[in-house]
């Protein structure tokens, strides 16, 4: 994300759900939460920890995702 935000802060929408924080694994929230992080192909991922983002979030393959940059 800081090759793209240079370090700006950002949310990730998605659904009705927004995320402000990347994480370094799933597990680095607690259970049920949702979580972004960066896989090692370096795509963000969007999950639940110990959950199914696809059934508790409704996303899917091809759901829309928007990581937002406030203006500064």
């Amino acid at each position: 994300m800081d090759a793209v935000g240079h370090g700006r802060d950002f949310a990730v929408h998605f659904g009705r759900d927004v995320i402000k924080e990347l994480h370094p694994h799933f597990s680095a929230v607690p259970p049920g939460e949702a979580v972004a992080v960066f896989n090692s192909q370096g795509c963000l991922c969007l999950g639940i920890c110990q959950g199914n983002a696809s059934e508790l979030l409704g996303l899917h393959f091809d759901s829309q995702v928007d990581v937002r940059f406030p203006v500064e």
